[in-house]
């Protein structure tokens, strides 16, 4: 296969998959944020915690992409930043739809996420 690097490309998708391994501690809390959450508060203290998560797989992501820039160069650096990319936006994604239902589902509002 001509012009993909295919031993970057795989480095990028493993790498990626730690935030997969970091969103796992997370869905226990989903669960009991769909069945639990009831006031305002917890639902903007779930926000807050994938508030913390997106600055770990940022952390996460720069790590991979440093990796991945100096063993693969710039092929590295675009297929870690692609896959990490992926990954950390359908983890947040799947939270903000879980914040909208439980908001909708008790009368709340969607709580606000803050990155800093």
């Amino acid at each position: 296969m001509t012009g993909v690097n295919l031993r970057a490309l795989g480095h990028a998708m493993i790498y990626s998959s730690i935030s997969f391994a970091v969103a796992s501690v997370e869905i226990p809390d989903k669960f009991t944020l769909l069945t639990v959450a009831k006031t305002q508060e917890q639902l903007q203290a779930a926000s807050d915690a994938l508030s913390i998560y997106v600055k770990i797989g940022g952390l996460l992501a720069l790590g991979s992409t440093l990796v991945l820039g100096t063993t693969e160069g710039t092929e590295g650096v675009i297929y870690s930043l692609l896959m990490n990319g992926l990954v950390m936006a359908w983890i947040y994604q799947s939270y903000q739809d879980t914040f909208s239902r439980v908001a909708k589902k008790r009368g709340l509002e969607v709580p606000c996420f803050k990155l800093f």
